[in-house]
């Protein structure tokens, strides 16, 4: 691994491709994830979109089935005598308070109601003057025959709509009524129509045609094609639900009650939120509910979120394919740049170390026209030119070293510290070491010996210039060597061989002592 970052590290061509790479990765999946970012985000407006559409749809079912129930009533309230089955007419049948007959007079509308497709019919229900229901006709919830079930007399008298139905009253919608109803004597949610049963301008009693909420909504959620329905109280209870159990449908949480209440258009904005029932995650989109013109609570239209993320989760794919072909596209794409920019430098690079290794003939073989075939040609013109100057050095140095060696005088290099750095042949002979003996380290390690008196014929020549080496007898001249500008190179000594003429001196004075005595 460390082998493998210390090559990245090291090549020029990955120091290239490397920031270039990671920033088109980057800007690679920086641009793919935008793109998936609007196309999820177009999808979910679609999505969007389609819930409130059906949102609209589920409401104008819910108009529909209301207009149905209306004119279901009128014809119910209308009926006339019917003498096959010994049916009174429906509004004489509330003036004589003649509940048998009224049964009967009602019990063939009941079951064609329950058959209508238009009226879905679960309960008819008949009450008088009092408030007191005459008739009571419900369809049971599995019934799938046209059987029924009839409830005994219950008090409706205290209930919101009774008092207005017999009084006649009426407003700007006319004296039909319509709103949610929960029986006391069967605990279940109803959308219930109402309306008033006359016989010329007075009122006899009333009729209320009911539809399970349960089964309107599972009916219209087919219709709409959804996944559910969800009907909340205007406090946010739910009070009907397409999906069973209203234990398993999310309630409304106080700050989407406040929204949905704040909404000032039944069918204007949706809002929506993300829920979980079972294990599957649902979209909910929220509508005041209304009846009759007025709010009766709160509507939920609920599709499954399957298409949406399945439509995420099939673009996912395609866009980790697309960054790592891109990524490896880029790659080579990188490569082949950077390997036809860094070879000619490679190349340079070989050529300036065989060069360096003693290589003198090696040449860049470098034929682009850009800049690094300038700087190559200049290479292997430099390269000469060193080589030329390298022989002119080396000529000027072995002349001037034979012309050292070949000084009978003993010469002696040493640095600014003193230490020797070269010696000649004459220095060998005079300190009697061979060409292949190491040379002395220092100036001081070599074996002069001062002479402690004059030599008589020298003149003015003092004992500290003369000095013994062993059999010679020598004089010793130190110099500084500086360069043009003065700097200090080290010094230069010189070994003058006086050997003879000392011998000679010496020789002189003997004999003239002899000859003296």
């Amino acid at each position: 691994m460390r082998r493998l970052i210390g090559e990245l590290q090291t090549q020029l061509k990955y120091q290239i491709i490397g920031p270039f790479l990671i920033l088109a990765i980057v800007v690679a999946v920086v641009g793919l994830s935008i793109v998936a970012f609007f196309l999820a985000r177009q999808q979910q407006d679609r999505f969007d979109n389609e819930l409130a559409a059906a949102t609209r749809t589920v409401s104008d079912a819910f108009l529909a089935q209301e207009q149905a129930n209306l004119d279901f009533l009128r014809e119910v309230a209308f009926a006339q005598r019917n003498d096959s089955i010994g049916a009174p007419a429906v509004a004489d049948a509330f003036r004589e308070n003649n509940s048998e007959g009224l049964r009967i007079a009602l019990e063939p509308f009941f079951l064609q109601g329950t058959r209508r497709s238009d009226v879905r019919l679960d309960r008819l229900i008949a009450f008088g003057r009092d408030g007191h229901t005459i008739a009571d006709f419900e369809r049971p919830p599995l019934a799938t025959d046209s059987s029924y079930i009839t409830h005994a007399s219950s008090d409706l008298s205290s209930a919101w709509f009774t008092a207005k139905i017999l009084n006649g009253e009426a407003d700007s919608r006319g004296d039909k009524y319509a709103g949610l109803i929960q029986f006391n004597n069967t605990q279940t949610f109803y959308l219930a129509t109402i309306a008033p049963v006359r016989l010329g301008n007075d009122v006899v009693g009333g009729l209320i045609v009911a539809i399970r909420l349960d089964n309107l909504l599972n009916t219209i959620v087919q219709q709409a094609r959804l996944d559910g329905l969800v009907l909340y109280n205007t406090d946010g209870k739910v009070i009907a639900s397409s999906f069973g159990s209203l234990g398993q449908t999310p309630t409304l949480s106080t700050d989407l009650l406040a929204k949905i209440k704040a909404n000032p258009d039944p069918f204007g904005q949706s809002l929506f939120t993300v829920q979980q029932i079972n294990g599957t995650e649902y979209q909910f989109a929220y509508v005041p509910f209304t009846i009759r013109g007025g709010r009766a609570g709160i509507l939920a239209t609920v599709r499954a979120r399957e298409e949406v993320l399945a439509t995420w989760n099939n673009v996912s794919p395609l866009l980790a394919l697309i960054t790592f072909g891109l990524g490896f596209g880029i790659a080579v794409l990188g490569l082949w740049v950077a390997r036809r920019i860094t070879r000619p430098l490679e190349e340079l690079a070989e050529t300036a170390n065989a060069v360096v290794s003693g290589d003198l003939q090696r040449r860049a073989q470098v034929s682009t026209q850009n800049e690094i075939g300038v700087l190559a040609q200049n290479f292997n013109r430099m390269t000469e030119y060193l080589i030329e100057l390298l022989a002119q050095v080396r000529a000027e140095a072995s002349q001037r070293a034979a012309i050292v060696e070949s000084i009978t005088d003993g010469i002696i290099f040493t640095d600014v510290h003193g230490e020797i750095r070269s010696i000649n042949r004459a220095t060998r002979r005079l300190l009697g070491i061979s060409e292949e003996a190491p040379m002395p380290k220092r100036l001081s390690d070599l074996p002069l010996e001062p002479l402690q008196e004059g030599i008589p014929g020298f003149g003015d020549q003092r004992a500290q210039d003369l000095y013994a080496l062993g059999s010679y007898f020598v004089r010793l001249s130190i110099a500084e060597v500086r360069e043009e500008n003065g700097e200090l190179l080290g010094y230069v000594a010189v070994l003058q061989d006086l050997t003879e003429e000392v011998m000679v001196d010496r020789a002189k004075t003997n004999f003239i002592g002899t000859i003296s005595q």
